[in-house]
Formats: C-alpha cells, sequence, structure tokens
C-alpha cells in the first residue's frame, strides 16, 4: 500500500534523526554501529504493509531507538549503558550474530540420532567453543557448566536412562520428551553465555612460554578456524583506551600555572578545543564515561586458541580453546612533582600545629570545667598507697 505524502515525509525526518543523534554519540565506534543498524533496519522495512498495524508498530520501535539516543548523547548513565550492551553484543541481534559463527561450528563427527528415523532428533552437540564458554566463570552470566551435565541434562528425569529403575517399572522414556528436554536445557544454558568479541591466537614456543599471534581472518582461516566477530578491528583495543588505558596528566591548577609561566603550554602543544573521532563530544564528566567503559569490558570474556605448531610443519596445529577475563585496565596517574610535595607538606604540618593547639585548649577547658578532679585523685592515690603500707 503507498504511504501518503505527509506519513512518507514523517518517516524520512524520523530517518535523518536517528542518523544524527547517532552521530552524537560520544565513541566513534558507537556512532558507525548505530547509523549501520538503522541503514539496515529502513532498508529492510522499506517496503512494509500498513495493514494489521505493522507498520506503526515498526515507527513506534524507531521513536523509541531515537527517544534512547537522544538520552545517551545528553548524558544518560542507564540510556548509554543501554547503549554499550547493544554496541558492545551483551545483548540485542548483535549478540545473536556472535553467538551464530559460535553454535555453527560443528563437531566432525554429529551425535547419533535418538529416534533412528528421524534426523532432527540429533541431541545438541557441545563443540569446543562453547563447551569452553559454559566452563568458564568469565563467560558466564549464572554459575559454570560441568561436562557431566552437558552430557546428562539434570531436568532430563532417570526413566530417560534405560537401566534404571524407573525405566524398568515405568517402563522406557518418550524418546521424542528426550529430544525436546535436551534441546530446551541447551538453548537456556547459552542464553546465559556473554559472547566475546574475537578469538586471540597464542602460540605455544617449545620452553612452553605463550606468544601472542596476529588474530586477523586470513590467520584464523589457516589454523581452521572461523572469525565470529571483530577481529582484525581495532573495537576492543578502542574500548580498553577509552576505559582508561592511557588518560594523558591532567593540566596543573590555575594557581601554579600562574606561578610558573613559563610551564604552561603553548598553543602547540595545547589540547585542541574539538574533539577526536575517537572519543568526539562527551556531555558528562570524564569519570563517569570511563565507569561505564570499564562496567562494559568487565562483560567481555577474552576467548583464547592455544596452539603448537605442527612438528617438522606438517599437518594442522593442534590445539585448545581457553577463556580468560579481560586484564585490568591500568590508569595513568599524575605524578606528584616538587610543588606538589611542597603543598602537602605545609598542608601537613598546619594540620598537626591545629590538632596540638586544639587539644591543649580542650585540656585547659576541662581543668577549669573540673577544677578540683586532679586534686581528688591525688589524695585517693596517696590513702591507697598508706593502706598498703599499713
Amino acid at each position: 500500500m503507498a504511504l501518503s505524502f505527509g506519513h512518507r515525509a514523517r518517516t524520512l525526518s524520523l530517518y535523518r534523526s536517528l542518523l544524527r543523534q547517532a552521530g552524537r554519540l560520544p565513541h566513534q565506534y558507537l556512532s558507525q554501529f548505530f547509523r549501520s543498524r538503522v541503514r539496515d533496519d529502513f532498508r529492510k522495512n522499506r517496503i512494509v504493509p500498513s495493514r494489521d498495524g505493522l507498520l506503526n508498530t515498526k515507527l513506534r520501535r524507531a521513536r523509541k531507538d531515537l527517544k534512547l539516543l537522544t538520552a545517551a548523547s545528553a548524558g544518560g548513565i542507564a540510556p548509554l549503558n543501554r547503549v554499550l550492551s547493544l554496541a558492545y553484543g551483551r545483548t540485542g541481534k548483535f549478540r545473536r550474530e556472535l553467538l551464530t559463527p559460535i553454535l555453527s561450528d560443528a563437531p566432525t563427527l554429529p551425535p547419533p540420532r535418538i529416534i533412528p528415523a528421524v534426523e532432527r532428533s540429533r541431541p545438541p552437540s557441545y563443540n569446543p567453543m562453547i563447551k569452553a564458554l559454559l566452563a568458564s566463570p568469565h563467560a558466564r552470566i549464572r554459575k559454570t557448566l560441568s561436562s557431566r551435565k552437558m552430557a546428562t541434562p539434570p531436568t532430563l528425569p532417570e526413566r530417560a536412562d534405560p537401566k534404571s529403575k524407573d525405566a524398568q517399572l515405568l517402563g522406557p522414556f518418550s524418546r521424542r520428551r528426550e529430544v525436546n528436554i535436551r534441546w530446551r536445557y541447551f538453548t537456556g544454558e547459552v542464553a546465559k553465555v556473554r559472547p566475546p568479541l574475537e578469538i586471540r591466537l597464542k602460540e605455544m614456543m617449545p620452553g612452553g612460554e605463550l606468544v601472542e599471534r596476529e588474530n586477523d581472518r586470513e590467520s584464523l582461516i589457516r589454523l581452521g578456524l572461523s572469525p565470529i566477530g571483530l577481529e582484525g578491528t581495532s573495537a576492543y583495543r578502542d574500548l580498553r583506551v577509552l576505559a582508561g588505558e592511557a588518560i594523558s596528566r591532567p593540566l596543573k591548577p590555575r594557581r601554579q600555572r600562574k606561578l610558573h609561566p613559563e610551564e604552561a603550554p603553548s598553543p602547540s602543544t595545547q589540547t585542541p578545543t574539538t574533539t577526536s573521532p575517537l572519543q568526539r563530544q562527551p556531555p558528562r564528566s570524564a569519570r563517569s564515561l570511563r565507569n561505564r567503559y570499564k562496567l562494559i569490558l568487565a562483560q567481555l570474556p577474552i576467548l583464547n586458541y592455544v596452539y603448537k605448531p605442527p612438528p617438522l610443519g606438517k599437518g594442522p596445529p593442534v590445539g585448545r580453546f581457553t577463556v580468560s577475563k579481560p586484564p585490568p585496565v591500568s590508569t595513568m596517574r599524575s605524578v606528584a612533582s616538587v610543588d606538589d610535595m611542597v603543598w602537602a607538606e605545609r598542608a601537613a604540618a598546619k594540620d598537626a600545629i591545629e590538632n596540638a593547639i586544639a587539644e591543649e585548649e580542650e585540656r585547659k577547658r576541662r581543668q577549669i570545667r573540673e577544677p578540683g578532679k586532679d586534686q581528688k585523685g591525688a589524695r585517693a592515690g596517696t590513702v591507697g598507697t598508706a593502706k598498703r603500707r599499713t
């Protein structure tokens, strides 16, 4: 059904507003991600029938996204957390896209059918990649999953075992129900996984030390691995920088710049007023932004593929998957100069003098308030000494 001119104009205005707000986000990756997402959504839904309210539902969702981007670019903490979760695959469509290559990496031999005549009765296969993620506490929202639970889900009744007493008393368990229970348990546990953004390659040398290698797509394919997300990009490295790994020392206070005008930053070395493409225009404090990035960085597990080179260069390398948590972000703090130390020593000496004066005044005030207390105490001590002598 053709849209009216007014409806078409409002839709185009909404599209432009979404692109404009996406460009105002404080990080280049965030802007690129949401610009691409807006273009894909509008291109996919370019021809949508207006019946059954489907078109209004799509437009309502787009207005909701516009409200979210506007609040995030204006400095809202909760909207910015939501934007970061969407952009880094902690929730939403991108999370499913990250999990798809992990789940599609099927083993060489598929598991046997539970119902011999039905092809779709094969149980879910736990490939090495998903096994490492399910068994690691760094990639799980809940507690980890053991190999025994992967082989036999705890939701499967004992009757499913033909040798159990329940199976001998009540008869064999329905195979169709067993298939459904296994798949339902597998789907529920995968939903608790935090997918990684990329695969790290680490080569084990003959001495046992690990050497990190380039993880571009060509290197992964050469090792027989499929890329899962953002390999070969600087998205993860930029996130660590934004979380505070490389923060320049702040300028000195205005008082010190007046005392030492020769150390004032020159126009050539002064930080430009225009924002860099990495961090454009933060409408909030720099510390608040770093805390948001640190929060999302802690939710990104690192999937490592540790492999040994084949002997004599023949055959494929043998490796295994491991999961590790992201290393702590080291924030560069300002080093105290000579002037800073002088100010600190003066402040400490001043505090010590003030505390001593306050204690002396408090002692004199107590003596004025209770003049005979010290004499009574002295008399009591003398009487006690005389009694002990007698």
